[in-house]
Formats: structure tokens, C-alpha cells, sequence
């Protein structure tokens, strides 16, 4: 009796196959049964036929390579049906068409909060394509957009010399005065709110309630 150094069976030897040793000058017996020789050189030269006897393989109709039915995704998990792209290649499958599916939108959908974050190439190109054609310039070194007489980098700052700062004291940049603030007063203990106070002097509501305070808390 020997045990098959392939499927680890114990068999007679008439189950192994001898062989003329030429340099040993003497027959020898393989180590592997005949079943198990003829299994592999089936495997070797006919994978199809070999795999297609074995109910626990399956073929991938990508790859074409058979692999065990644990390397394929469920279909329905209630009927135990897998698909016929193993999970390599359904991995690349989806992963090429998340590419193809972003370059034809133009990037993702998902803007960053913060400046020159982008979520993909195809998103970088597209925010680089309009800003160059509105005509304005990124620089490498900073990482800002600037444009003459739009929005310039002086110093080290941002600089906007189209927009002119002014102080506003309400929406009708009205300004109050000692005598306004009074009559605020005045018109609040009559009964007026603050809002119909504001319209009489063409100022917000806010800013009413802001003086009528602070005089308030000055007699206090």
C-alpha cells in the first residue's frame, strides 16, 4: 500500500504508474495515483474540460479564467445565483466606469469647502478650463486666481480695485445724530416701535433699537 502524495489516499500499487529511471538504470513507482496524474495533465492541457467536471468552479466570462464559486459576487443571496464576472473583474468593470462616468460629467459633484482641493483630475481641469477662459491666472506658488483690474495680489494681499469700501451705518446709510436719537426716544415712549421709528428716519430698525439702548443705559 502508498499514500498518494497528491490526494494524501492510501491506494495498492497497482493504482501507480511505473516508469524506467535512465539514470538510476530501474523501474520506478510515481509518487502520485494514476487518477490524481491523469487529473493534472487534463488540468494542464485541457483546463476547460477539467474545471467543467468539477461542480464547485465556474468559468468568468471576462477573464475567461475558472475560479472556485467563494470568488464570485451573489446575485440574490435567497437563491444562491452568483454572477458571471468574478469579483476581480467586476471590480475593474466599475472602477472604469466611475472613470467614464466622471470624465463625461466633468469631475464629481462634490465641491470641497476648502481652495485647490479638488475630489478628481477630471474636476481640476474643468475648474482650470473656466477660470482660464474668464481670463484670469493661477499661480503655482500661492495658489491664487488672479486677474488685472479684477482681483490683484499686491503684497501678499488680495486686493479687488473695482469694489470702493464705504461705512454704512443702516440700509440708508443715514446719519444719526444727537437730535435723531431724542426724538427715537421720544416716539418709543409714545408707544412706536422700532421698526415704523426707522421708517419715519430712514434708518433700520436695528439701528433705532441700538441708540434708544445706549441712551437708556447712559442714564442708568
Amino acid at each position: 500500500m502508498m499514500r498518494c502524495s497528491k490526494c494524501g489516499v492510501e491506494k495498492d500499487e497497482t493504482n501507480y504508474q511505473k516508469y524506467f529511471h535512465s539514470t538510476q538504470n530501474k523501474w520506478r513507482v510515481r509518487k502520485e495515483c494514476t487518477e490524481c496524474l491523469y487529473k493534472g495533465r487534463l488540468k494542464r492541457k485541457n483546463p476547460d474540460l477539467f474545471y467543467s467536471q468539477d461542480p464547485n468552479y465556474k468559468k468568468c466570462k471576462s477573464c475567461s479564467e475558472w475560479k472556485t464559486h467563494e470568488e464570485y459576487y451573489f446575485h440574490s443571496k435567497v437563491t444562491g445565483v452568483r454572477f458571471n464576472i468574478c469579483m476581480v473583474c467586476q471590480k475593474e468593470k466599475d472602477r472604469r466606469d466611475r472613470e467614464e462616468e466622471l470624465e463625461m460629467n466633468g469631475g464629481s459633484d462634490k465641491i470641497s469647502p476648502y481652495p485647490n482641493n479638488y475630489k478628481d483630475k477630471y474636476q481640476k481641469e474643468q475648474t482650470f478650463f473656466v477660470m482660464e477662459l474668464l481670463g484670469y491666472t493661477y499661480s503655482e506658488e500661492n495658489g491664487i486666481w488672479t486677474k488685472p483690474g479684477v482681483k490683484e495680489l499686491v503684497d501678499g494681499k488680495i486686493v479687488f480695485p473695482k469694489i470702493k469700501k464705504r461705512k454704512r451705518i443702516g440700509p440708508y446709510e443715514t446719519k444719526v445724530n444727537y437730535q435723531m436719537i431724542e426724538q427715537f426716544v421720544e416716539l418709543k415712549n409714545r408707544g412706536w416701535n422700532s421698526e415704523r421709528i426707522g421708517d419715519k428716519f430712514g434708518v433700520s430698525d436695528t439701528t433705532v433699537f441700538k441708540y434708544i439702548k445706549k441712551w437708556n443705559d447712559t442714564l442708568k
